[in-house]
This record gives C-alpha cells, structure tokens and sequence, in this order.
C-alpha cells in the first residue's frame, strides 16, 4: 500500500510482513501468543537507486489489549489498539496521510470480514 500526496508523488510505503518471509515478525498476531502486529512505514528508495533497501522511517502496529475482560471476552469486537509511530522529519500533512492509511489499513485487514 502506497501514501500519495495530492500530485501523486509516492511519500511512504505500508510493508505488511506475512507469514515467514517477513521473518515471522506477526505469526499469530495481535493474540497473547504475539502481541504487537506490525507493518512498517518505509520511504521509497529514489528512481536513480534501483535495487536500494527502502528506509525503513516509522511503524503502525495493532496492540494486543491482554489478558483482561476486553482481550478474552470481547476478542469478537471489532475494536483495535493502534499506535503510530509516525517518521521523525514528518510534518502535519504527513502525519494526517498516514492516519488516513491508517484508517484505509484497519478496514481492510481487521474490520472486513467474508460476509460482506
């Protein structure tokens, strides 16, 4: 997933890891058995650095709430605990695009389900 500014410049990348290849990093996650689900906020390498690693500048993450009424009983809710880690140099038109990604984030990958 990309963060676009209104030229449709890329700004930032959203790095969902899945599975093993991202180093097990959220293998059954948010749950008590891994408690942070992450993805990553990177910036794209420029055009003239091809095959460059992108910087890797902040985080989303989705916080598992522990073990109390909320994370056992109520693990059906559709309520999340995010935290934004938003990059250093980022300025408040930054920030409000990554919260929109944020947003973007949570309804595709924890508010959808298979019957809608």
């Amino acid at each position: 997933m990309t963060v676009r500014d209104a030229a449709d410049h890329t700004l930032y990348e959203l790095h969902r890891p899945s599975s093993c290849s991202g180093g097990c990093v959220n293998c059954l996650a948010p749950s008590c058995f891994n408690r942070i689900h992450r993805t990553y906020i990177r910036r794209p390498a420029p055009a003239a650095a091809e095959g460059k690693v992108k910087e890797l500048v902040g985080e989303l993450q989705n916080v598992w709430p522990g073990c109390n009424m909320r994370g056992l009983c109520m693990a059906s809710s559709a309520a999340d605990n995010f935290v934004l880690k938003f990059p250093p140099d980022a300025g408040a038109r930054d920030k409000s695009l990554l919260m929109a990604g944020l947003f973007l984030h949570n309804f595709i990958y924890w508010e959808s389900r298979d019957n809608q």
